[in-house]
């Protein structure tokens, strides 16, 4: 591969960490973990969010890096992944995988025993989710099991024990209810990239059961996670607000769509409705969403991360 000026090598690598897909759902995670375990406002809170953000950057790395021959066959992932664009080597990539990954270690190195073990462990099991002489992501139902673990379950338990936290019987709904989204999240991307996994022939839970049972058991996945949050607010453990406020938000978008449905206003007003109506409404990774759930994943992560940081702040 031709050397390239420097700039444009440092973009394909940020670009190929996919930074802005993961980092409001790790940032989210983080914070509630933090809030629950009585978190106080030290040096540990910004370690252990690093630690959770370079781990799951070197994962998402893993998987550009493994997908990149199937990346090149779909335009818009070639264009998106660096090495399926041959802008980056495999080696390169590689590299930057394993920096993010010991970058991790060594901080979380500084947070305790337990915590760097579990990263450490975390860690090769995002590698064998991507990597293709195991790819676990290929696998039926450990792909969703193990999506749920490194983005959102690892999070949290790593937070909870850092800064901390011993009431693990009072928060495992909270925990759980995060999986249960991350695992919604896998599914949707599963269903998203249906066409171009079975091509290739990676054999994810989506490809195995089919679409039809597939969306099915995503929508049950999300109203499991909804339905977990609200027996914590039932009990207590997070305020009745944190989910309301998102939901009315929600709510509120829907309201806006059928009206713009109704009335007809996109034909006059398009650039008031593009969101979110019509055919530019994206999803968290950017892409066309799917259905409704899929429009919506970027105003809910949003509106979820300020009412989070708010909630954060009130307890500091």
């Amino acid at each position: 591969m031709a050397s390239r000026p420097f700039g444009r090598t440092l973009a394909d690598l940020i670009r190929l960490v996919r930074f802005p897909e993961f980092a409001h759902f790790v940032l989210l995670t983080t914070l509630i973990a933090a809030r629950l375990a009585s978190a106080r406002l030290d040096w540990r809170l910004p370690a252990v969010l690093l630690v959770n953000l370079l781990s799951v950057a070197s994962g998402f790395v893993v998987n550009e890096v493994e997908d990149a021959p199937v990346d090149a066959l779909h335009p818009s992932k070639r264009r998106r992944n660096p090495i399926a664009g041959n802008r980056l080597s495999r080696r390169t990539g590689l590299a930057a995988a394993a920096s993010l990954a010991l970058l991790s270690l060594v901080i979380c190195a500084f947070l305790g025993p337990l915590p760097f073990a579990i990263n450490a462990i975390s860690l090769g099991i995002g590698w064998a989710y991507s990597w293709r002489s195991i790819r676990l992501k290929a696998i039926l139902v450990v792909d969703l099991l193990v999506h749920g673990w490194e983005l959102a379950g690892l999070q949290f338990v790593l937070t909870y024990l850092a800064l901390g936290g011993t009431a693990w019987a009072a928060v495992w709904p909270v925990m759980a209810a995060m999986m249960l989204v991350s695992m919604y999240g896998q599914f949707y991307n599963e269903l998203h990239d249906l066409e171009t996994d079975r091509r290739a022939g990676i054999y994810t839970t989506a490809v195995a059961i089919g679409p039809r049972l597939s969306r099915g058991l995503m929508y049950i996945l999300l109203a499991g996670g909804i339905g977990l949050f609200a027996l914590a607010c039932w009990q207590e453990i997070i305020p009745w607000w944190l989910l309301a406020a998102p939901l009315l938000m929600v709510c509120l978008l829907l309201l806006w769509r059928w009206l713009m449905a109704w009335l007809s206003l996109s034909e006059w007003l398009p650039a008031l409705v593009a969101f979110p109506h019509g055919n530019r409404v994206r999803d968290a990774r950017g892409q066309q969403a799917l259905d409704v759930t899929g429009s919506l994943q970027i105003p809910a992560l949003i509106g979820l991360n300020i009412i989070v940081i708010i909630w954060f702040l009130l307890g500091l």
